[in-house]
This record gives C-alpha cells, sequence and structure tokens, in this order.
C-alpha cells in the first residue's frame, strides 16, 4: 500500500490548557482493484457494505453490473434491471434507492428500490428525467438537483431544477432552482447541509462556484469560489472540514489532475499531493474520516478499476454538549463522540480555581463534592494524536435534584392531538409524575409518558406546558404551542358558461386543494390552489372532476361527473315560400350543436347549418325548427298552418300555396293555435286566385278540343 502525507499548518487557540499547535493531514492510499473498470458509476455506503452501480465499461458501454464490497472483497451483486450511466445513489430510512441516470437508448426518469435480493421500480415519473444529477435524501424524501436533461451529442446546458420524490406520498414535486445550472457537481450531504463544489454549467463550460445548499427551509448559500475551475471530481467532509478530489480541475491555464484541495476558514488550500492515480468522473463514499474513490477515467481517459482511499486526520473537533443536570452535590455532563483518543474536563466557579481532569476516552462524566447552590462553569476539551482539539462551548449549571424539563412531541389529529413525552434526567430520583396545563388549565396526570386531547376547536392555538417532579421537587417548565386542525368537508358548485365551466367550494378548514378535470381517462387539468374556485376552460362534453383538500390532518376527495352543455335557446326563424319550396334560415344559437326541423311531426334533416330549403308536402304543413346539443334541445320555433295545393294542367304542376302562419318562440310553445278564419281581403284574393285557375284549365280543355276535331 503507498502513502503520500501532507502536514497543513493551522493555529487552533485553546481555552484549555494552554496554545497549542494543531495539524491537517492528508493521506492517500491504494486498496484492491474493483472487479470491471467503470466511469460514471454511482455508489453507496449500505448495510456496512460499499455499493458500486452502474457506469460505463471499457468499450463506454453502460451497464446494469452491481458489485458489493464486504470484508475486504469484492463479489457481484443483484443486477440492476437494466443499464445505467451517471445515475445517483443514496440511503433513506434504512433502504438503498438509485436515481435517474441514462443508457444507451434513454434517460431513466425514476427511481429503483433495492430489495435485497434484487431492484424494484417505485416511480418512472420524474417531472424532468435527468442523468449526472445531485441526488442526496433528507426528511423521507428523495432530492434531484441539477443533471443533464438531453441525449446525443449536442452541448446543450443542463437544468436546474430542484426535484424532490416524497417516499410516504409517492409524489414527485418541483420545488425551485438552483442559483446555476449543474452537472456532474462534486458534493456531500451532512444530514443537514448540502456541499456543492464545480460541475458543468452552461454547455461544456466549468464552475469555480461553491454552494451550500439547506433543505430544511430550501434555500442557497454562496461560499467562496474554487482558484480554478471544476467538474466530475468527488466531494469528502469530515468533522466541518471539506475537501475536493480530483476531477477535471483548470488553473493557471492548464488542467491539473488529481488534485486534492481543502476549504479552511474562508480560504480553499491545495494539499500539494494527489491521487496515487489521477480520476475524473469517478465516485465515492465517506467512512468516518475516510474518502473511497472507486473507478472513473484515469490517465488516457482511460476507465480505470482503482479503489484509492484519502484519509484525513484532525485535531478533535468541537464537543457538542448533549445534556447537563444537576443532582445533590453534583452535576453529570454528557456529550457526543468526536472520535477523540480523550478529554478533559474542566471546572470552575466565582468563589474557587480552576480544576482539570483527564476522564479518558469517555462520553460522560459526574463532578462530584460540589456545593449545592453554587453555579460551576464547565468545559469539555478533546485530544487525540495530533493535538488537543477545540474546545466545547462553556456550559454552566447549579447543583440541585430536581428532574430536567421533559420533550414533548405533539401529533395533531382531526380536532385531536397526541402529546408524548420523555425525560432527559431524572435529577438522580425516579420521577414521580407530571402536571400537564392547557391554555392554563393543569391537571397531575401521573407517571404517564402520553396524553390525548379531544374534542378540540379547529383553528383554536393551544399551548401545553408540561412539569416533571420527584420527591425533591418539580422540574422547570416545558411548552410547546399548536394550532387545532381538522379534515377539510367540501362543498362544491359548479356554474356553466358558455366557453367553460366555474368550480367554486366552500371548506369548513384551511386547505390547499387539488383541482383535476379528466375525460376517458386523461388527464385535461391538475392545478394545485389556495384559492376557492377554478375557472376550467373546455368544450361541451362529459368530464370527470376530482377536488381534493389537503391539511395537516389528511386529504378530503370530492369527485363527480359533470355533464357540461348548456340549454340553446330557440331559434329565430326567417322563411320565405316558392311554388311548393320552403327555405328557412336563421342566426347561429349559443349552445345549439345541430338543428332539427319537423314538417308536420316528423323529421326532416338534422343540420349544423343555418339555413335549410325543402319541398311541403300537398296540404296543411306545420313547421318546427329546434337549436340542440348532446343532451339538451330547445323550444321549438313554429311555422304553423302553412297550406300547399297543386294543381295538374297538361301535365304542369301549379302549386298554389296559402299560407296561414302561427310562429310561437321558445318562451310561447303552450300558446293556442291561431283559427283557420280569414278576414274579407284575403278571402277575395283566395276566390280570384282559384277563378284564375279554373280560366286557365277551360283554355286548356278548349285547345284540346279544337285540336280534337
Amino acid at each position: 500500500m503507498k502513502r503520500n502525507t501532507l502536514l497543513a499548518l493551522v493555529l487552533v487557540i485553546l481555552i484549555f490548557p494552554t496554545l497549542s499547535t494543531a495539524y491537517i493531514e492528508f493521506t492517500t492510499s491504494i486498496n484492491q482493484a474493483i472487479p470491471d473498470s467503470l466511469v460514471y458509476a454511482t455508489s453507496a455506503y449500505y448495510d456496512g457494505k460499499i455499493f458500486l452501480i452502474g457506469g460505463e465499461n471499457l468499450y463506454s458501454t453502460p451497464v446494469n453490473s452491481v458489485y458489493v464490497y464486504e470484508n475486504g472483497s469484492w463479489y457481484l451483486g443483484p443486477s440492476l434491471p437494466f443499464s445505467l450511466s451517471s445515475a445517483g445513489a443514496t440511503v433513506c430510512n434504512n433502504t438503498l434507492y438509485v436515481v435517474g441516470g441514462a443508457n444507451s437508448t434513454s434517460i431513466f426518469g425514476g427511481i429503483l428500490e433495492f430489495i435485497g435480493n434484487g431492484w424494484k421500480v417505485i416511480t418512472n415519473s420524474m417531472p424532468i428525467p435527468v442523468y449526472g444529477a445531485i441526488v442526496f435524501s433528507y426528511d423521507y424524501k428523495i432530492y434531484v438537483i441539477g443533471g443533464m436533461n438531453y441525449s446525443g451529442n449536442s452541448l446543450v446546458p443542463p437544468v436546474n431544477y430542484i426535484q424532490v420524490y416524497n417516499l410516504k406520498t409517492n409524489s414527485w414535486q418541483i420545488i425551485g432552482n438552483a442559483p446555476l445550472r449543474l452537472a456532474y457537481s462534486a458534493y456531500y450531504f451532512n444530514g443537514s447541509a448540502l456541499f456543492v463544489v464545480g460541475g458543468f454549467t452552461q454547455s461544456a463550460t466549468l464552475t469555480s462556484s461553491v454552494f451550500v445548499y439547506y433543505p430544511e427551509n430550501n434555500t442557497w448559500i454562496s461560499l467562496p469560489s474554487l482558484p480554478g475551475v471544476e467538474a466530475g471530481g468527488v466531494l469528502g467532509y469530515y468533522n466541518g472540514y471539506m475537501y475536493l478530489v480530483g476531477g477535471l480541475y483548470y488553473v493557471s491555464g492548464a488542467y491539473q489532475l488529481g488534485e486534492i484541495l481543502y476549504y479552511y476558514n474562508g480560504t480553499w488550500r491545495n494539499t500539494n499531493i494527489q491521487e496515487q492515480i489521477p480520476t475524473q468522473f469517478s465516485t465515492s463514499v465517506q467512512i468516518g474520516n475516510k474518502l473511497i474513490i472507486l473507478g472513473g477515467f484515469g490517465p488516457g481517459n482511460i476507465p480505470s478499476n482503482a479503489m484509492q482511499t484519502v484519509s484525513i486526520y484532525l485535531p478533535p473537533p468541537k464537543p457538542q454538549i448533549a445534556s447537563i443536570a444537576s443532582g445533590n452535590e453534583t452535576i453529570t455532563v454528557k456529550w457526543y463522540d468526536t472520535n477523540a483518543s480523550g478529554y478533559y474536563i474542566t471546572y470552575w466557579s466565582n468563589f474557587s480555581q480552576k480544576v482539570t481532569i483527564n476522564v479518558g476516552n469517555v462520553t460522560s462524566y459526574t463532578i462530584k463534592h460540589l456545593k449545592d447552590g453554587v453555579t460551576y462553569y464547565i468545559q469539555i476539551v478533546p485530544y487525540n494524536s495530533l493535538g488537543n482539539g477545540t474546545p466545547s462551548d462553556i456550559i454552566s449549571a447549579t447543583p440541585s435534584s430536581v428532574p430536567n424539563p421533559p420533550i414533548i412531541k405533539v401529533k395533531i389529529g382531526n380536532l385531536n392531538a397526541t402529546l408524548t413525552w420523555y425525560d432527559t434526567f431524572n435529577g438522580g430520583y425516579p420521577i414521580e409524575g407530571y402536571y400537564l396545563y392547557v391554555n392554563g388549565k393543569g391537571i397531575n396526570v401521573g407517571n404517564i409518558t402520553s396524553y390525548v386531547l379531544t374534542n378540540l376547536t379547529a383553528g383554536e392555538l393551544y399551548t401545553i406546558e408540561l412539569i416533571a417532579y420527584n420527591k425533591i421537587g418539580n422540574s422547570s417548565i416545558s411548552s410547546v404551542s399548536f394550532i387545532a386542525a381538522s379534515k377539510a368537508n367540501l362543498t362544491v358548485t359548479v356554474y356553466k358558461k358558455i366557453n367553460g365551466f366555474l368550480v367554486s367550494w366552500n371548506s369548513t378548514s384551511k386547505a390547499k386543494y387539488i383541482l383535476t378535470v379528466s375525460k376517458e381517462n386523461v388527464v385535461l387539468l391538475n392545478v394545485s390552489t389556495t384559492n376557492t374556485s377554478y375557472f376550467v376552460k373546455v368544450p361541451f362534453g362529459v368530464y370527470n372532476i376530482s377536488l381534493e383538500a389537503v391539511n395537516i390532518v389528511g386529504i378530503t376527495k370530492y369527485a363527480f361527473i359533470l355533464i357540461y352543455y348548456i340549454q340553446p335557446a330557440s331559434p329565430t326563424v326567417n322563411w320565405s315560400i316558392t311554388l311548393n319550396t320552403v327555405s328557412l334560415n336563421w342566426s347561429k344559437v349559443s349552445g345549439a350543436e345541430y338543428y332539427l326541423i319537423y314538417d308536420n311531426g316528423k323529421l326532416i334533416t338534422n343540420t349544423t347549418n343555418t339555413a335549410f330549403t325543402f319541398n311541403l308536402t300537398i296540404g296543411q304543413n306545420e313547421i318546427e325548427v329546434y337549436a340542440a346539443n348532446a343532451y339538451y334541445k330547445s323550444a321549438p320555433y313554429i311555422i304553423n298552418d302553412v297550406r300547399n295545393y297543386i294543381v295538374v294542367v297538361n301535365s304542369t304542376a301549379i302549386s298554389i300555396s296559402v299560407p296561414q302562419i302561427k310562429v310561437v318562440s321558445g318562451e310561447n310553445t303552450d300558446a293556442p293555435l291561431q283559427t283557420n278564419n280569414i278576414d274579407l281581403k284575403s278571402a277575395i284574393i283566395v276566390i280570384t286566385v282559384f277563378v284564375i285557375a279554373l280560366l286557365m284549365i277551360l283554355v286548356i280543355l278548349r285547345e284540346r278540343s279544337d285540336n280534337y276535331w
């Protein structure tokens, strides 16, 4: 095993015992080779093993292999269901996931879950499928930031979306954007903050930018940039120190391959040592102070099978105090381990000198033989072979023997809330019980650790106070407040308009609303809103409507089928008669899809036009015109009592139409019909026409008689 070492001098001022010089040490080494030469692979540390997943082989071909490193050796694990390159891997809730990636045919816009002896696709509906993205998990959610969303050889900028998959609701959401378009950045997530260094941004441009992202509140901050630009490296993080290894690092007019830089006190510093095999587009896992680097492009841009380790050694970081509890003439301090070789405890009061104790490699200690009622000041200093580390904050306590205040948690339900609590220190004596106060009204609930509040009022603020007591006395008050909630009950009303419909609703509780409109299993609209109405612009038809109200308590769903058609008005018809032919025309009627024309109760036509001509039948005719659609028909427009008389002379049809008309609009279909009586003027006209017709017949008969004789 080869080993290179750097000692970087850093001055650290210690409160105890004196000023001391501390060092940072980096070492590099080569371990057992991986089974295949891979680049663009992903990796994760899961169940005490290293998983090396997918990537591209020596022939630039994406693979589906999964290699597992355990107890110093590699073996082949369950393969992916398909080849993937440039995917991301993350562990969430003790489950391993592989996210995104690409192969020779497509970009995988989904997530694979490791199920012990294989993999299953849990989603393939990532809003923007990507590869080469930043992938990590937080609060039962998988985050996908940036990445490439194109295939082929064209230089297209990466995206900057923050896509989040909620493992509890099995749903995707885009919650914002990164400050830059990024792909193939070096990154590390420490459980609360994501550190992002370099990467590809616009097309093939490298960046020197360094960012920190906080998923808790979806915010970004910038850190000092790299001295050069970089992409395709890996990032380590240990005890507050961030360090960058390998990648395409371009500085001072040249590529520096295999470089190791670290960030300290607002500045990026060069370690002056390199990876033993310089790599680009490798993958890595962090295990304690060791960053294990797997594969990547090696010298000559040939995929490597190297397994390398970059180790960082520091004086121990600042201990974080877990708890401090006072007892009878004692103070017990607990702190979180910093991987130190041991710890010093220094304590003092305003009435005594400092006392220092080397307590060894422990994470709790009880200081005894103290004086009750006197405040003591305490500080923890870690140490290892490189020297004393950063001392803890100074804490203070006064010896006593009452319990520490309990820690309260609230789970809000539908007009109820479940309170649970636990103790951090019982004061040295068993807890005897608890006093519970709700908006100032208190009861002794006894020695229990949970309580359910029922019949709460939605929207009302409740303040909970809890006191633990033992035989010595009461703890201080633990307090928490919450606003009661209930499921939202919905009342929905739909208003049909000419160009769409308005969905309006009332809710009993404040919520976010998701309105979905679909037709024939095709989703036409899916919108999230906090408003209580939404206008949907669609053509006439039958639609499935779903409205969900989502709040902290749960989801209320209201679904129904909407027949979206409106009742058309009666058409206003203009008409004229020529011989035995009647011509009709009318204006287009809102809400109508077609028009029906009847003559004497018989359907003549079904037309989408606004004009129609047809021949009258012999005798009296009653014409009806309707405006209609798939679900509604208007009242008729009626042309009543059109009479057609036909006289045949010399094989010639002479049509005499005598209209007696009654027009009935859509609102007057129940009015009585007019009688067939005519006035004197009309009677004279009818008689005259009839006499003329008889004379014509006589003339024709006489001509025939003359010809005969």
